[in-house]
């Protein structure tokens, strides 16, 4: 016969931490490396457009192309995370990456500024948004012990993505016209749909474990009657107690026996007896309450998650969302004027590709390295968030202060290294300072906002390069945005930290007087 139980038990398991949700890790991470790969290069496509237009639109004009594209797509963020909770994270994903498509399309073909607004910053900006929330909150289902460190997995990409499409742009627009390089690119970014494919949901195991159980009672019902698959799964439930209550009793038999014998006090055969047998009453009552929850089957999340505006009045979010969009200020135009900036110093632009490349390939093991440090939890999540704000700002302060590849390579590595890292983690901030029912709702909060940084950062790199007419004096405003970012956090992980010393001098305070107490 059939054992309904095991077979029921078996599917209905969730990978968590297992099986398809590394599957799920793979899709997310060729996502996000095409998805943030291409942001980091956009740069690249930037230069190509100031030399075309050259005497036609100045680059403070064309820079907000790239700019209105995020910022754009930031201010439907929330819609964004209201679509991927009604429907799901592969409808969504698809529908970026045909919108993506259609934005360089309309980049190959525009002329005018205006036309190049249209079909680039709106159309490819609502894909981008898809693209970059998806890959980051696939995966929070699947879950539990090893969040960060999936995450840290996935946002290697980027690092992966940066190398290979920098690379592959700078080929396009060497060997074809503008115009064909965007139109090869946008063709190049369909193939992504069959990653996108594996974003199986969550949903897809409790409609499959539901479907099994109606399945295995169907063949059941053909063997033998309902009472009788009943009365067998009784006796199997009856005898596993009865086998784990002796075992137990047994247990505090002697445990009982060792007591009465320790103890001080004169005691009777009655008086033994008695209490032998409360412990073994009390002993069987907690078993059968633990053996009831563990033969139980594995309970499924069919929770539906809500999209919870008041997230924005919680203060630890607002904390969040202030640190992270000044962080944007200055780390959205990092990569951005990095080829703009290896033109003014001399530099061929074989040279500064293969300095990004190279900084897309260190960025693979440190984001996967930083995940994996988030889950290890040696220092608290909210103090390794600060210093990837910190470490890249100080590396940019060095990067302005000279010139040359030097410098280009230090401001890589700080956002290679660590910085980068922000964005990944970001997700697992959120979840730790209000809880992980906010994490859909924050990350589009706070992609809402970033339209902000989007919009501002470029008014103001434009008008410092028009004023002083170098790319170079760009990186010291890089370096002001990003160190004031980590300023606003260290204040709140210094006083956790106090609160934390204090509460552990008062426990230890606490035992010692407990113990001196009994010790008297």
């Amino acid at each position: 016969m059939i054992n309904v139980m095991e077979l029921t038990e078996k599917d209905r398991d969730i990978p968590i931490d297992k099986g398809w949700a590394w599957v799920i890790v793979a899709g997310a991470f060729c996502l996000f490396a095409l998805q943030s790969g291409g942001f980091k290069s956009q740069g690249i496509i930037l230069l190509e457009l100031i030399e075309k237009y050259e005497g036609v639109y100045s680059p403070s004009q064309l820079l907000w192309v790239f700019s209105l594209k995020f910022a754009l797509g930031s201010i439907l963020a929330p819609l964004v995370g209201f679509l991927i909770i009604k429907s799901s994270h592969r409808v969504v994903a698809a529908a970026g990456l045909i919108l993506d498509m259609v934005g360089y399309l309309g980049l190959a073909y525009c002329t005018t500024l205006p036309a190049m607004l249209l079909s680039y910053s709106v159309i490819a900006g609502i894909g981008e948004e898809m693209m970059y929330l998806t890959p980051l909150l696939v995966s929070g289902s699947y879950f539990r012990k090893r969040k960060a460190l999936a995450l840290g997995i996935i946002a290697s990409g980027s690092g992966f993505g940066y190398a290979i499409i920098s690379y592959l742009l700078r080929f396009l627009f060497d060997n074809y016209s503008f115009g064909g390089a965007c139109m090869l690119y946008g063709g190049f970014t369909l193939n992504f749909l069959i990653p996108v494919c594996l974003f199986r949901p969550i949903s897809f195991y409790s409609e499959r474990g539901a479907n099994s159980l109606k399945k295995i009672k169907e063949s059941d019902s053909s063997v033998k009657s309902g009472d009788q698959v009943l009365k067998v799964e009784c006796e199997d439930y009856e005898r596993q107690r009865s086998a784990s209550f002796s075992h137990v009793e047994s247990k505090y038999q002697v445990e009982s026996s060792a007591f009465l014998s320790a103890s001080n006090f004169p005691t009777s055969a009655v008086q033994e007896s008695a209490i032998s047998k409360s412990i073994k009453n009390i002993s069987r009552s907690e078993t059968l309450l633990r053996f009831k929850k563990s033969s139980s089957s594995p309970a499924v999340e069919t929770r539906q998650e809500k999209f919870l505006w008041r997230v924005i009045i919680l203060p630890r979010f607002i904390l969040v969302l202030i640190s992270s969009t000044f962080f944007i200020f200055g780390g959205f135009i990092v990569f951005q004027f990095l080829p703009a900036l290896g033109k003014e110093s001399g530099l061929s632009k074989e040279t500064v590709t293969i300095a990004m490349m190279i900084g897309g390939v260190v960025e693979v093991p440190c984001r996967i390295l930083n995940g994996h440090l988030a889950d290890l939890k040696l220092v608290t999540i909210t103090t390794q968030y600060a210093l990837s704000m910190l470490v890249p700002g100080f590396f940019c302060l060095i990067c302005a202060s000279i010139s040359g590849l030097a410098g280009i390579s230090l401001a890589l590595a700080g956002m290679s290294l660590i910085g980068t890292s922000v964005f990944s983690i970001l997700p697992v901030v959120i979840g730790e300072m209000v809880g992980q029912d906010y994490v859909t709702s924050g990350m589009s909060i706070q992609l809402f906002f970033a339209c902000i940084s989007f919009g501002c950062t470029t008014y103001i790199s434009g008008a410092i390069f028009d004023a002083f007419g170098s790319w170079k004096i760009i990186y010291f405003y890089i370096a002001a945005m990003m160190l004031l970012a980590s300023t606003v956090v260290w204040p709140y992980c210094l006083w956790r930290w106090c609160s934390q010393k204090c509460s552990r001098s008062s426990t230890e305070n606490t035992n010692q007087t407990v113990t001196k107490l009994t010790a008297d």
